[in-house]
């Protein structure tokens, strides 16, 4: 397997055209939407105020940054658009060919850079709360952001793991669920298993060292829960699983030059889930 030693700069990582979980994800979900994004036929996807905030939890512990929230809209001077100006401003931008919800006031903009006030106060309540957990706070200092690209099944992936130490590999969440089975419905929707597999693997191919893979969660709301999972290796298979699933379909795809989703030209049947059942 070929290697590239990290770290990178952040910039290259977010530039590489390695796949990342993220990618993974999204070609497993929808290789075309996927791939029209990545075309530029269709506008990437805008981070959600939940994703901003995680990632400015994220700079402020681990020295993250990840991709400009404000990247695909544009910022007008005003406060508000209740003013005829701020109006006739918004119309302007639409009429140029902007669409009306990536036209946003100073203040959403603070917003999404978790700049004002309400943000900044939750951020310092998360930091907080995490410090007073020395576990967690332990766990999360280390190298951080360490870049690793690594080839698998003849495709190259990456991964940027928050904190590197030479026991362990660690990533900080943010989650409104709490307990085991919070965290395991969130990992399963956001693709946790996969990232875990792959900070793992990108760390064993560039450090020949097989490490575990801890996350700390931290709730980003009152009362801030903060809580520490062991990924054990049920987990990290599940996610290699769902990984060579969406290496086949993205060769596949690459190949024919069909980027469809996977049901693409074939006939479903669809069964009604057992809920339906015991809600009817």
């Amino acid at each position: 397997m070929s290697q590239v030693l990290g770290p990178k700069t952040e910039k290259d990582y977010f530039a590489s055209t390695s796949l990342g979980r993220s990618d993974l994800r999204g070609i497993y979900t929808d290789p075309a939407t996927w791939k029209a994004r990545k075309d530029g036929l269709i506008p990437q996807r805008k981070p959600t105020p939940e994703m901003v905030f995680g990632s400015a939890l994220d700079a402020r512990i681990c020295g993250g940054k990840g991709p400009d929230p404000l990247d695909g809209y544009l910022v007008l001077d005003h406060e508000s658009f209740r003013t005829k100006s701020a109006k006739q401003d918004r119309d302007n931008a639409i009429a140029n060919g902007w669409d009306k919800e990536s036209v946003i006031t100073q203040a959403k903009a603070e917003k999404l850079k978790c700049e004002s006030d309400e943000q900044l106060k939750r951020l310092d309540d998360c930091i907080e709360a995490i410090e007073k957990t020395p576990l967690a706070w332990k766990l999360l200092q280390g190298r951080k952001q360490q870049q690793f690209y690594f080839e698998f099944a003849d495709v190259d992936l990456k991964s940027m793991p928050d904190i590197c130490h030479d026991d362990a590999t660690v990533d900080l969440k943010c989650s409104d669920e709490i307990g085991v089975e919070g965290f395991l419905r969130q990992a399963k929707r956001f693709w946790y298993p996969e990232q875990a597999a792959l900070m793992q693997r990108g760390r064993m191919i560039n450090e020949e060292r097989l490490l575990p893979v801890v996350f700390v969660v931290v709730q980003p709301a009152p009362p801030f829960n903060v809580e520490v999972f062991g990924i054990e290796e049920s987990i990290i298979a599940f996610g290699w699983n769902r990984i060579n699933e969406a290496i086949s379909r993205y060769k596949d795809c690459k190949e024919s030059g069909v980027w469809k989703p996977p049901e693409w030209n074939e006939l479903v049947r669809v069964e009604a889930p057992r809920y339906w059942m015991r809600n009817h």
